[in-house]
């Protein structure tokens, strides 16, 4: 009865009609009953409506019908994206943030990054992180944030200006000590660095690179670790490599290395890894401040973070200084036993590789207790370039949809 009235062109019998469906669209049952009956289509008269009365209870149905995970897809099939466009390009904080709570929750399903892209939603949600409401700013960066994991979407937002546009955020954010949005709107940066044309905005972009290097001394843990990832693969670039160094990015990211989250360690190690696959780094990445962190890091629980740390050891130890460094901090036993390692390939090459370097300041019988008479060809790891035989982590992915947004639209 409710969707036959919907057909209504009595604005007062539209309205309250519209007002029964609000108030009805929290039942689950409800919602399919609507979308059903071609309710989308039936709800877009009143949403391009002059009427605010109409526009305002017709957009927080649609939003209402997007957020319901089993009902998404057959939104966007029916065209309900255009109705959330125009309703989070309403001037008003309140359509604004209830529109862009319903564009994260869809942008959490990979399927819906297109379609939102045609649908003109990039545009909208870049331009709402801008906005003065922080609930607004913190919805349109979880999308952006979601979004850029498409690597389609990657290439259309750095062409879109969303570097640029995120940096700002981010130091709006900073003032504010608003933590989900430092930690979503850094997660967006660290998506959209894995292509190469948006490292190079990042790096041209005045001061961009310092705020990632302020956020990284963070005291929260859900900021370091959104920030380590963004250096990561950030760092996956030698002159981006070279300018974290040039910039002082080296001691927090040392810090992180101690962190005691093994997420955090991972990331930072990642980051050493990739630093140290440029030979002028190593000066910098073998001070007792790195070293000590790293060799420490051999003897953790976790085979990744102890594989990585061996690969970076590998590739800073190509000095007879740094070997003897390295060894005074009891590397080599650890990193003997690791070659052992049977249950893990990866992690007995890693350790091969930094044994057979540092070994080479050792006496002939000295280093055979440590690698034998095998190993003096370690198997390779990574994206290293195999002509400098320095090996370089994966370049980072991006971290994924987090799923249903659950900071709910008043």
């Amino acid at each position: 009865m409710l969707t036959w009235l919907l057909r209504s062109s009595n604005e007062e019998l539209l309205d309250a009609s519209l007002g029964a469906l609000a108030n009805l669209i929290s039942n689950a049952d409800a919602r399919w009953r609507l979308l059903a009956a071609g309710g989308v289509q039936l709800l877009g008269p009143a949403m391009r409506s002059d009427s605010e009365q109409l526009y305002k209870q017709a957009g927080w149905i649609v939003a209402c019908l997007a957020v319901d995970p089993n009902l998404a897809a057959s939104l966007v099939d029916d065209g309900g994206l255009s109705l959330l466009v125009a309703y989070a390009s309403k001037d008003n904080d309140g359509y604004q943030e209830e529109a862009a709570w319903a564009l994260a929750n869809l942008s959490s399903s990979s399927t819906h990054a297109l379609p939102m892209a045609e649908a003109g939603a990039l545009q909208l949600l870049l331009r709402l992180t801008s906005s003065c409401s922080a609930n607004v700013r913190m919805q349109a960066v979880w999308a952006v944030a979601n979004l850029a994991v498409n690597e389609e979407i990657k290439e259309l937002l750095g062409e879109l200006g969303a570097v640029a546009t995120l940096l700002e955020t981010l130091a709006r954010a900073a003032t504010t000590s608003e933590e989900q949005s430092l930690v979503q709107t850094t997660r967006a940066i660290a998506n959209l660095a894995v292509i190469s044309a948006n490292r190079h905005r990042m790096l041209d972009h005045p001061g961009g690179l310092q705020q990632l290097i302020e956020l990284a001394k963070s005291e929260l843990v859900s900021v370091q670790e959104a920030a380590a990832r963004a250096f990561v693969n950030l760092s996956y670039e030698a002159d981006v490599a070279r300018a974290i160094v040039q910039a002082d990015g080296i001691p927090p990211i040392t810090t992180m290395l101690q962190s005691p989250k093994e997420q955090v360690q991972q990331e930072a190690i990642w980051v050493v890894v990739n630093l140290s696959v440029l030979p002028e780094n190593e000066s910098v990445l073998t001070t007792p401040e790195v070293l000590t962190p790293l060799v420490a890091l051999l003897e953790t629980a976790d085979p990744a973070v102890q594989e990585q740390a061996a690969w970076a050891l590998g590739n800073v130890s190509s000095n007879a200084t740094s070997k003897v460094a390295i060894i005074n901090l009891g590397a080599l036993g650890v990193l003997r036993a690791l070659n052992e390692h049977r249950s893990s390939p990866d992690l007995q090459a890693a350790s091969n590789k930094a044994l057979v370097s540092l070994c080479q300041v050792l006496t002939p019988q000295s280093r055979r207790v440590y690698v034998g008479e095998r190993g003096s060809e370690p198997r390779r790891h990574g994206k290293g370039k195999e002509g400098r035989g320095k090996s370089r982590s994966p370049l980072g992915e991006s971290l994924g949809p987090l799923g249903e947004f659950l900071v709910a639209a008043p």
